[in-house]
């Protein structure tokens, strides 16, 4: 398998209103805990158990900053179903999600940008559609 650009890659707000020019996303680590489950009767070696729950971490986007964008309602918003959709491999992700942080650059001579960072409450559905 070659390697698939991020061109066309969308990101959707199931009920904000919150829509930008986004130029990256990008996945935070998934985690699932190891249970310590040594005793006093193991020997040399601890032993380890798999948590039953994942947790998915965060889902970070850049954006083109206009000064418009509506981030004060994003980041005091409940949870919603974000949707990370890659044409180029027509795969969707669907997701309940908050804001967790923003932040703003301003750069001389350069486009101004913003920063949102999205924390993963629940499973992500895939959808692989062929």
């Amino acid at each position: 398998m070659g390697a698939t650009l991020g061109t066309g890659t969308t990101l959707a707000f199931g009920t904000s209103t919150f829509s930008v020019e986004i130029t990256d996303v990008q996945w935070g680590d998934q985690t699932r805990e190891a249970i310590n489950s040594s005793h006093l009767g193991t020997t040399n070696d601890h032993t380890f158990i798999p948590a039953s729950l994942v947790d998915h971490g965060e889902v970070s986007f850049t954006y083109h900053y206009d000064g418009t964008d509506d981030v004060d309602a994003l980041i005091a918003a409940d949870a919603e179903t974000v949707t990370i959709t890659d044409p180029s491999t027509s795969t969707s992700n669907a997701f309940s999600a908050f804001c967790v942080g923003h932040r703003r650059s301003y750069a001389m001579v350069d486009k101004m940008t913003g920063e949102v960072r999205l924390k993963v409450t629940g499973a992500i559905t895939q959808d692989i559609t062929p």
